[in-house]
């Protein structure tokens, strides 16, 4: 967690919506820990968990749940679960467990020995973060079977039940030489379980610990497991946590699929929320699952895993493995891949090509099917030319990086050669709108439809989706802080910058708008400053619930159009600072989807600011901002003298400074974004 985000949780009390995450098991571990230590010394946190207690109605679901939990003694010996069950909160969700915990729970091992239906339970050969798998004896048919059931001491909500339930189902549709059989799917005092075959070799996870396969072998491993991915997809199952650990090796080597708990069945009704984006092992999670975009997850989400099982079989590593969850799963959103080559230097180039493809970043730019995969395995393996990998062009571009004194002279020559001929220049369109707006004549930055005419990613690029609208206007899904900037400078002190704007979905906190006013200092500019004129118009799915206060009553929240200025740290996108600004109008919000189009417009001058939103003006002045700005900072050196915040210089207000569009975490659509000096400010 940066320095930023915990000063922020540590001065936040618990509302409503985090009581519902929490309940339900899905804030992440640095959360959690926090938290628990903000409870341990908020004596108003504390009085309102123990008012909710008392005071509500006992048809009331949630607090019918939260005293159930109030009885019920800690499972594991971590500080955070301990804080968070003394203050009356449920962690007894299956995903809150396995995320802090980490750890079989000793309730486990006491079901050996012990019978559930038919079988005979005799001992724990795996577990996750709901369910635990014994192998067992079954009385009638006198066999070993693998039998799975909800871990013991896990809260059986609807949620874990249903997640059960779909594993079981994705099991009893597949008929496949390489998939897991489900014998058998029943209820014992009303606890769910389901027996399946037994596989006696153990995992590939555990055939890896030797080291890496002979090259042949993996590539005929993971055709086997493509096709038999092929088979589920056909049969609307996306498996979404594929994995060494869940492959099984039979005695005579036949590889089995395993494991279903987070499939998703793609023919139900059910859609993929935001947390089902999040489900998954970091080091085999596609980049989309790693950013929390469920919309992308799909075949090819299984294709990325295979594609990560390959490079494990090749080289013995993961293709991504950092210090814990959170930098692993950054490193699959964010850095270049290294190629198994590098590892392995006997590995065959094209082989090194299918298993890339795999691991691409986008979705599109990978195998279309778990089959194609299997395809060109199969050429290769009968020494033919795999159909699918990339073309001539990217393989010379990789053998210049093996060879690069060798290939520079010829790589440089085409490189200039296609850039004179036929590439145009690409900051054209930059100079000609500065040109423009140097001779005092409006602009459009983007029109009624499409791209912008010319744009940079500020921040955000890998986690944001372009796209157009049914209408043809730009649209942009963000997973995070968004910023594209439009303009990188403005030769004039005093302009007009207007867009119009659709706000359609957002998660919280969610915000979209624009900036303007950017500048950046410090070595290699690494601290930015810029301000931002923003609003959020629509519910995401944690907002608008309500908050609860002190009297038990739930107050709903409106949502305001803010003009603030904001501080960023670039050697990491997720530290920055938001000073409170001048606020605009209250908006209602409309609701998911139902966003409409707002105009929103600011005009910047070196002593004002004046912010429209539908025509509705509101004012910023200049000066008593950077003093406000001033303030801010001197208040960080003196509480945080180590944090980045203590070594940022007071900045100087530049008017010319860059423009551009500000997206936080939803989805938006722009339009028409215009830009008109002013030689006389009205």
């Amino acid at each position: 967690m940066n320095l930023l985000d915990q000063e922020i949780a540590e001065k936040t009390c618990l509302d409503w919506p985090t009581l519902v995450e929490m309940n339900a098991g899905r804030l992440r571990e640095e959360r959690l820990e926090v938290l628990a230590a903000h409870l341990t010394e908020c004596a108003k946190c504390q009085t309102m968990l123990s008012e909710w207690h008392d005071d509500h109605a006992a048809d009331d679901d949630f607090s019918l749940r939260l005293k159930q939990c109030l009885q019920w003694p800690a499972v594991a010996d971590e500080p955070a679960l301990i804080e968070l069950e003394r203050a009356g909160i449920s962690v007894r969700s299956a995903e809150t467990i396995a995320h802090v915990a980490g750890a079989a729970s000793p309730s486990m091992d006491a079901w050996v020995g012990k019978t559930i239906g038919d079988y005979e339970l005799l001992e724990v050969v795996g577990h996750g973060g709901m369910g635990v798998v014994y192998r067992a004896w079954q009385k009638l048919l006198q066999r070993v079977v693998a039998v799975k059931m909800v871990r013991p001491g896990i809260v059986t909500t609807s949620e874990t039940i249903q997640r059960f339930r779909t594993e079981a189902v994705a099991i009893a549709r597949l008929k496949h030489p390489n998939v897991v059989e489900l014998l058998h799917f029943a209820e014992d005092r009303g606890a769910p379980y389901f027996a399946m075959e037994w596989v006696e070799g153990g995992t590939l996870e555990k055939k890896l610990v030797d080291g890496p396969l002979p090259i042949r072998e993996a590539a005929k491993l993971v055709r086997t497991l493509a096709e038999a991915l092929e088979y589920t997809h056909r049969n609307h199952i996306l498996h979404r946590d594929l994995k060494p650990s869940n492959v099984l090796i039979s005695l005579n080597g036949v590889p089995k699929v395993a494991d279903f708990g987070v499939a998703k069945l793609q023919d139900e009704l059910t859609d993929l929320t935001h947390t089902d984006g999040l489900l998954g092992t970091p080091s085999y999670m596609a980049p989309e699952q790693a950013a929390g975009r469920p919309k992308e997850i799909g075949r090819c989400t299984d294709v990325h895993a295979l594609g990560a099982i390959l490079y494990e079989t090749l080289t013995g590593e993961p293709p991504y493995r950092g210090a814990d969850k959170i930098e692993t799963m950054r490193l699959v959103r964010e850095e270049r891949l290294t190629p198994p080559s590098k590892w392995r230097k006997d590995l065959p180039a094209d082989l090194e090509a299918i298993c890339v493809k795999c691991l691409e970043k986008s979705p599109h730019r990978r195998y279309s099917s778990a089959q194609a995969l299997a395809d060109d395995l199969g050429r290769w393996l009968n020494n033919e030319k795999p159909r699918d990998i990339p073309g001539p062009f990217v393989r010379t571009v990789r053998n210049v990086r093996r060879h690069p004194v060798m290939a520079a002279g010829v790589l440089l020559l085409l490189t200039a050669t296609v850039a004179f001929a036929a590439w145009p220049n690409p900051d054209r369109d930059l100079r000609e709108m500065q040109a423009e707006l140097k001779a005092g004549r409006p602009v459009t930055l983007i029109g009624e439809t499409g791209k912008p005419k010319w744009y940079k990613w500020r921040v955000g690029e890998d986690g944001t989706k372009l796209a157009r609208s049914t209408e043809g206007a730009m649209t942009i899904h963000a997973s995070d802080l968004c910023m594209i900037e439009l303009l990188p400078a403005l030769e004039c002190e005093s302009y007009r910058f207007a867009v119009q704007v659709r706000h359609e979905k957002s998660l919280n906190p969610g915000a979209v708008g624009i900036y303007f006013a950017h500048q950046t200092s410090g070595n290699n500019s690494d601290v930015e400053w810029f301000a931002q004129l923003s609003f959020n118009d629509v519910r995401g799915p944690n907002e608008m619930p309500g908050i609860l206060n002190q009297k038990g009553e739930i107050k709903k929240p409106t949502s305001v159009v803010h003009m603030r200025p904001s501080f960023r740290i670039k050697s990491d996108n997720r530290i920055r600072m938001e000073i409170p600004g001048k606020s605009g109008p209250t908006i209602q919000p409309a609701g998911e989807g139902r966003g409409e189009w707002h105009e929103l417009a600011v005009t910047v001058s070196p002593g004002e600011l004046k912010a429209e939103w539908d025509k509705q003006p509101f004012r910023l002045n200049v000066p008593e901002m950077m003093k406000s700005v001033g303030r801010e900072i001197d208040q960080k050196k003196i509480d945080r003298p180590d944090s980045p915040f203590g070594h940022i210089p007071l900045p100087s207000f530049a008017a010319g400074g860059g423009l551009g569009l500000y997206v936080l975490r939803g989805s938006v659509s722009f339009r028409s974004a215009t830009v008109t000096p002013l030689a006389i400010l009205p």
